[in-house]
Protein backbone atom coordinates (compact mmCIF):
# COMPACT_ATOMS: atom_id res chain seq x y z
CA UNK A 1 0.00 0.00 0.00
CA UNK A 2 1.50 3.40 -0.97
CA UNK A 3 2.63 5.65 1.84
CA UNK A 4 0.70 8.89 2.08
CA UNK A 5 2.86 11.96 2.67
CA UNK A 6 1.69 15.34 3.96
CA UNK A 7 3.86 18.42 3.40
CA UNK A 8 3.51 20.96 6.22
CA UNK A 9 4.61 24.41 5.13
CA UNK A 10 4.39 27.44 7.48
CA UNK A 11 4.80 30.92 6.07
CA UNK A 12 5.21 34.29 7.73
CA UNK A 13 4.81 37.51 5.70
CA UNK A 14 6.90 36.31 2.76
CA UNK A 15 4.82 35.61 -0.34
CA UNK A 16 7.87 36.33 -2.49
CA UNK A 17 9.68 33.19 -1.32
CA UNK A 18 6.53 31.15 -0.75
CA UNK A 19 5.74 31.24 -4.46
CA UNK A 20 9.15 29.72 -5.23
CA UNK A 21 8.55 26.97 -2.65
CA UNK A 22 5.15 26.11 -4.14
CA UNK A 23 6.63 26.04 -7.64
CA UNK A 24 9.24 23.57 -6.39
CA UNK A 25 6.52 21.32 -4.98
CA UNK A 26 4.84 21.36 -8.40
CA UNK A 27 8.04 19.94 -9.92
CA UNK A 28 8.34 16.83 -7.72
CA UNK A 29 9.06 13.51 -9.42
CA UNK A 30 6.75 11.90 -6.86
CA UNK A 31 3.94 14.26 -5.84
CA UNK A 32 2.92 14.62 -2.20
CA UNK A 33 -0.49 13.40 -1.09
CA UNK A 34 -1.30 16.84 0.28
CA UNK A 35 0.35 20.20 0.92
CA UNK A 36 -0.87 22.21 3.91
CA UNK A 37 0.23 25.84 4.00
CA UNK A 38 -0.25 27.67 7.30
CA UNK A 39 -0.23 31.46 7.22
CA UNK A 40 1.01 32.79 10.55
CA UNK A 41 -1.21 35.91 10.85
CA UNK A 42 0.10 37.27 7.56
CA UNK A 43 -1.75 39.20 4.85
CA UNK A 44 -4.94 37.90 3.25
CA UNK A 45 -3.35 37.78 -0.19
CA UNK A 46 -1.21 34.87 0.99
CA UNK A 47 -4.35 32.74 0.86
CA UNK A 48 -5.04 33.91 -2.68
CA UNK A 49 -1.53 32.91 -3.72
CA UNK A 50 -1.81 29.46 -2.13
CA UNK A 51 -5.22 28.72 -3.60
CA UNK A 52 -4.06 29.75 -7.06
CA UNK A 53 -2.13 26.44 -7.02
CA UNK A 54 -5.21 24.25 -6.55
CA UNK A 55 -5.06 22.99 -10.12
CA UNK A 56 -1.41 21.98 -9.79
CA UNK A 57 -1.09 20.83 -6.17
CA UNK A 58 -3.33 19.03 -3.64
CA UNK A 59 -3.07 22.12 -1.48
CA UNK A 60 -4.92 23.22 1.64
CA UNK A 61 -4.71 26.61 3.30
CA UNK A 62 -4.95 27.38 7.00
CA UNK A 63 -4.82 30.78 8.66
CA UNK A 64 -3.28 30.95 12.13
CA UNK A 65 -4.76 34.14 13.53
CA UNK A 66 -4.46 36.10 16.74
CA UNK A 67 -1.93 38.66 17.86
CA UNK A 68 1.75 37.81 17.82
CA UNK A 69 5.04 39.40 18.77
CA UNK A 70 7.24 36.87 16.97
CA UNK A 71 6.67 34.31 14.25
CA UNK A 72 5.13 31.12 15.65
CA UNK A 73 6.61 28.34 13.53
CA UNK A 74 6.11 25.63 16.16
CA UNK A 75 2.41 26.33 16.69
CA UNK A 76 1.82 26.94 12.97
CA UNK A 77 3.33 23.57 12.07
CA UNK A 78 1.24 21.83 14.72
CA UNK A 79 -1.88 23.44 13.27
CA UNK A 80 -0.93 22.07 9.86
CA UNK A 81 -0.38 18.60 11.28
CA UNK A 82 -3.80 18.64 12.94
CA UNK A 83 -5.34 19.16 9.50
CA UNK A 84 -3.20 16.47 7.84
CA UNK A 85 -3.98 12.86 6.96
CA UNK A 86 -0.65 11.44 5.76
CA UNK A 87 1.18 8.65 7.56
CA UNK A 88 4.46 10.51 6.92
CA UNK A 89 4.92 14.20 7.72
CA UNK A 90 7.38 16.23 5.66
CA UNK A 91 8.24 19.63 7.11
CA UNK A 92 9.52 22.37 4.82
CA UNK A 93 9.77 26.12 5.21
CA UNK A 94 8.07 28.76 3.11
CA UNK A 95 11.45 29.97 1.85
CA UNK A 96 12.72 26.55 0.81
CA UNK A 97 12.73 25.44 -2.85
CA UNK A 98 12.70 21.61 -2.86
CA UNK A 99 14.76 19.74 -5.44
CA UNK A 100 12.58 17.57 -7.71
CA UNK A 101 13.58 14.42 -5.79
CA UNK A 102 12.96 15.76 -2.28
CA UNK A 103 9.54 14.18 -1.68
CA UNK A 104 10.68 10.93 -3.34
CA UNK A 105 13.80 10.79 -1.16
CA UNK A 106 11.85 11.09 2.07
CA UNK A 107 9.25 8.57 0.93
CA UNK A 108 11.91 6.05 -0.08
CA UNK A 109 13.48 6.21 3.37
CA UNK A 110 10.32 5.98 5.44
CA UNK A 111 11.14 3.53 8.27
CA UNK A 112 9.31 2.99 11.56
CA UNK A 113 11.24 4.46 14.47
CA UNK A 114 13.43 6.72 12.31
CA UNK A 115 13.16 10.38 11.34
CA UNK A 116 15.21 11.78 8.45
CA UNK A 117 16.57 15.22 7.73
CA UNK A 118 17.85 16.62 4.46
CA UNK A 119 20.35 19.36 3.74
CA UNK A 120 20.06 22.67 1.96
CA UNK A 121 21.96 25.07 -0.19
CA UNK A 122 21.89 28.79 0.55
CA UNK A 123 20.85 31.16 -2.22
CA UNK A 124 22.08 34.72 -1.48
CA UNK A 125 19.41 37.17 -0.40
CA UNK A 126 20.55 39.77 -2.92
CA UNK A 127 19.72 37.42 -5.81
CA UNK A 128 16.15 36.64 -4.73
CA UNK A 129 13.66 38.09 -7.21
CA UNK A 130 9.94 37.74 -7.80
CA UNK A 131 9.16 34.45 -9.53
CA UNK A 132 9.32 35.05 -13.28
CA UNK A 133 7.51 31.99 -14.61
CA UNK A 134 10.31 29.44 -14.86
CA UNK A 135 12.07 27.44 -12.16
CA UNK A 136 15.70 27.10 -13.19
CA UNK A 137 17.32 24.63 -10.81
CA UNK A 138 20.67 24.87 -12.55
CA UNK A 139 20.86 28.60 -11.87
CA UNK A 140 19.80 28.14 -8.26
CA UNK A 141 22.55 25.58 -7.70
CA UNK A 142 25.28 27.56 -9.43
CA UNK A 143 24.64 30.66 -7.34
CA UNK A 144 24.23 28.84 -4.00
CA UNK A 145 26.74 27.80 -1.35
CA UNK A 146 26.57 24.50 0.59
CA UNK A 147 25.00 23.80 3.93
CA UNK A 148 27.60 24.53 6.67
CA UNK A 149 26.51 21.38 8.51
CA UNK A 150 28.13 19.20 5.86
CA UNK A 151 31.68 20.20 6.82
CA UNK A 152 31.02 19.65 10.52
CA UNK A 153 30.49 15.91 10.12
CA UNK A 154 34.12 15.40 9.20
CA UNK A 155 35.26 16.93 12.50
CA UNK A 156 32.96 15.02 14.85
CA UNK A 157 33.57 11.45 15.90
CA UNK A 158 29.91 10.96 16.89
CA UNK A 159 27.73 13.85 15.71
CA UNK A 160 24.76 14.71 17.89
CA UNK A 161 22.21 14.39 15.15
CA UNK A 162 19.48 16.33 16.93
CA UNK A 163 21.57 19.49 16.55
CA UNK A 164 21.18 19.10 12.78
CA UNK A 165 17.48 18.28 12.78
CA UNK A 166 16.24 21.43 11.04
CA UNK A 167 12.54 21.69 10.28
CA UNK A 168 13.18 23.26 6.87
CA UNK A 169 13.68 19.71 5.50
CA UNK A 170 12.78 16.74 7.68
CA UNK A 171 10.31 13.86 7.75
CA UNK A 172 8.76 12.04 10.69
CA UNK A 173 6.19 9.24 10.85
CA UNK A 174 2.97 10.93 11.90
CA UNK A 175 2.32 8.53 14.76
CA UNK A 176 5.69 9.31 16.34
CA UNK A 177 5.28 13.06 15.93
CA UNK A 178 1.82 13.08 17.49
CA UNK A 179 2.80 10.74 20.33
CA UNK A 180 5.45 13.14 21.66
CA UNK A 181 3.13 16.15 21.40
CA UNK A 182 4.48 17.79 18.25
CA UNK A 183 6.57 20.94 18.34
CA UNK A 184 6.72 22.70 21.69
CA UNK A 185 4.54 25.77 21.15
CA UNK A 186 6.34 27.79 23.81
CA UNK A 187 9.01 28.43 21.20
CA UNK A 188 8.33 31.70 19.42
CA UNK A 189 10.62 33.68 17.19
CA UNK A 190 13.22 32.21 14.90
CA UNK A 191 14.85 28.86 15.66
CA UNK A 192 15.17 26.34 18.44
CA UNK A 193 11.89 24.47 18.16
CA UNK A 194 13.25 21.99 15.61
CA UNK A 195 16.43 21.11 17.51
CA UNK A 196 14.28 20.72 20.62
CA UNK A 197 12.04 18.31 18.71
CA UNK A 198 15.07 16.33 17.55
CA UNK A 199 16.34 16.14 21.12
CA UNK A 200 12.96 14.89 22.37
CA UNK A 201 12.76 12.35 19.55
CA UNK A 202 16.11 10.86 20.54
CA UNK A 203 15.04 10.87 24.21
CA UNK A 204 12.02 8.85 23.11
CA UNK A 205 14.15 6.24 21.35
CA UNK A 206 13.76 7.53 17.79
CA UNK A 207 16.84 7.49 15.57
CA UNK A 208 17.72 10.49 13.40
CA UNK A 209 19.52 10.01 10.09
CA UNK A 210 20.63 12.41 7.35
CA UNK A 211 19.80 12.00 3.68
CA UNK A 212 23.18 12.04 1.94
CA UNK A 213 23.28 13.64 -1.47
CA UNK A 214 19.54 13.43 -2.13
CA UNK A 215 16.45 15.36 -1.12
CA UNK A 216 18.24 18.72 -0.96
CA UNK A 217 16.46 22.08 -0.95
CA UNK A 218 17.58 25.60 -1.79
CA UNK A 219 17.05 28.11 1.00
CA UNK A 220 16.25 31.58 -0.33
CA UNK A 221 18.20 33.61 2.20
CA UNK A 222 16.63 36.59 3.93
CA UNK A 223 17.36 39.16 6.58
CA UNK A 224 17.99 37.80 10.08
CA UNK A 225 14.71 37.17 11.89
CA UNK A 226 14.23 37.96 15.58
CA UNK A 227 14.55 35.29 18.22
CA UNK A 228 12.32 35.10 21.25
CA UNK A 229 13.62 37.23 24.10
CA UNK A 230 13.63 36.24 27.73
CA UNK A 231 14.35 33.08 29.68
CA UNK A 232 13.47 29.61 28.40
CA UNK A 233 14.12 27.53 31.51
CA UNK A 234 12.69 24.38 29.92
CA UNK A 235 15.11 24.44 26.97
CA UNK A 236 17.26 21.31 26.99
CA UNK A 237 16.09 20.40 30.49
CA UNK A 238 16.36 16.61 31.04
CA UNK A 239 13.41 16.87 33.43
CA UNK A 240 11.20 17.76 30.44
CA UNK A 241 11.54 14.90 27.94
CA UNK A 242 8.19 15.83 26.37
CA UNK A 243 6.77 19.20 25.43
CA UNK A 244 4.01 20.82 27.42
CA UNK A 245 1.27 21.11 24.80
CA UNK A 246 -1.16 19.04 26.83
CA UNK A 247 -0.24 15.50 25.87
CA UNK A 248 -0.44 13.82 22.48
CA UNK A 249 -1.20 15.92 19.43
CA UNK A 250 -4.50 14.84 17.92
CA UNK A 251 -5.36 15.04 14.24
CA UNK A 252 -8.64 15.65 12.46
CA UNK A 253 -9.98 18.61 10.55
CA UNK A 254 -12.74 19.12 13.11
CA UNK A 255 -10.04 20.11 15.58
CA UNK A 256 -8.49 22.76 13.33
CA UNK A 257 -9.43 26.39 13.71
CA UNK A 258 -8.95 28.03 10.34
CA UNK A 259 -8.93 31.46 11.97
CA UNK A 260 -9.10 32.97 15.42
Amino acid sequence: MPISLSVILPTCDDDLRLEWALEGLCRQTVPPSEVIVVNDAGPAQTGDLVMSYRERLPVQYRYFGGSKQYQRSAAARNLGVRASTGSLLLFLDGDMVPDPDLVAAHLAHRVDGIAFFGFRRHYPMGLVRRFAGALDYASLRRASYPDPRLSQYSTWERPEQFRHFYSCNCSIPAGIFCAIGGFDERYEGWGGEDIDLGWRLTRSGVSLYPLWGIGVGTHLDHAWRPRQLGERPWHGNPAEPLCRNGGQLRRGRAMVKASS
